[in-house]
C-alpha cells in the first residue's frame, strides 16, 4: 500500500512538472516593446539621448503566425553594409 502511494506521488510530481515546463515553452512570458525599451534605459544599456539622435527607420513586419516583428534600419552614410538585429519571442530588439 505504501509503495502504491509513493509511486502515485512520484507520478503526480512528474505530471505536474511536465505541465509546468510545457506551459513555459508553449506560453512563455513575453515583454511589450515599450516595456523592454524602458528596462534597457533604466539598466543603462541604452543611452536615450544618443539613441534618439540616431537616424533610423522603424519597420514592422507581420509574421506568418500573426505576431508583429519590430525592426530598425540605421542608415550609415558612405557604407554599403548592413546589420540585421533579431530577437527571440520573449523579448524585443532592445536587448537583454
Amino acid at each position: 500500500m505504501l509503495a502504491g502511494i509513493l509511486v502515485g506521488g512520484i507520478v503526480l510530481i512528474v505530471l505536474m512538472g511536465g505541465i509546468y515546463f510545457s506551459q513555459q515553452v508553449i506560453k512563455p512570458k513575453c515583454f511589450k516593446y515599450e516595456e523592454t525599451y524602458k528596462i534597457e534605459v533604466d539598466k543603462g544599456k541604452i543611452i536615450e539621448e544618443k539613441f534618439n539622435s540616431l537616424k533610423r527607420e522603424e519597420i514592422k513586419i507581420k509574421s506568418p503566425y500573426g505576431y508583429e516583428l519590430n525592426t530598425m534600419y540605421f542608415e550609415v552614410p558612405n557604407s554599403n553594409k548592413a546589420v540585421i538585429i533579431c530577437h527571440g519571442i520573449t523579448y524585443t530588439l532592445y536587448g537583454r
